[in-house]
């Protein structure tokens, strides 16, 4: 197994991409899904996800709007998948159910909210939650067939 090498990705800021492509190359490298294992070999991987993560998370909170920590979550917690780890269907159910708590969220947000402005955002993250739902739905539905779950 080779070594994956992240050095070109230790900078503070990270993109959504950038941490997309660390994601791949750790797969590529045989590093198991980062945030479910002990193995240190997934160190690295799990403190730039994580770092990336917290960053996004709190910046969204620090806006005070639903709208920004939907999106936030939206962007974050489907992250691993999007990195490549999208082959495994009981990592893929767990993160629908992570989504669906973010849409539960979102929904009572919007039954909360008065400001039609930001309630016109709130649904509008909802809807993309929505939708990664159902893509990561047929994902799931595809493995099922693949592993007769």
């Amino acid at each position: 197994m080779e070594k994956a090498d992240f050095s070109e990705v230790k900078k503070s800021e990270l993109t959504r991409a950038e941490v997309i492509d660390a994601l791949n190359k750790a797969k590529e490298a045989g590093i198991p899904e980062p945030m479910s294992t002990t193995d240190p070999k997934a160190l690295e991987i799990q403190k730039i996800v994580g770092d990336y993560s917290t960053r996004i998370e709190n910046e969204a909170e620090n806006t005070g709007k639903p709208s920004a920590i939907l999106l936030a979550r939206l962007e974050t917690t489907p992250l691993i998948f999007d990195g490549g780890y999208d082959d495994e269907y009981s990592y893929v159910d767990e993160v629908i159910d992570w989504l669906m708590n973010d849409l539960a969220l979102g929904e009572s947000y919007l039954e909360t909210t008065t400001d039609g402005e930001e309630k016109k955002k709130i649904q509008e993250a909802v809807d993309k939650i929505k939708a990664k739902i159902d893509e990561l739905s047929k994902k799931r539905t595809e493995l099922a067939y693949e592993y007769n779950v």
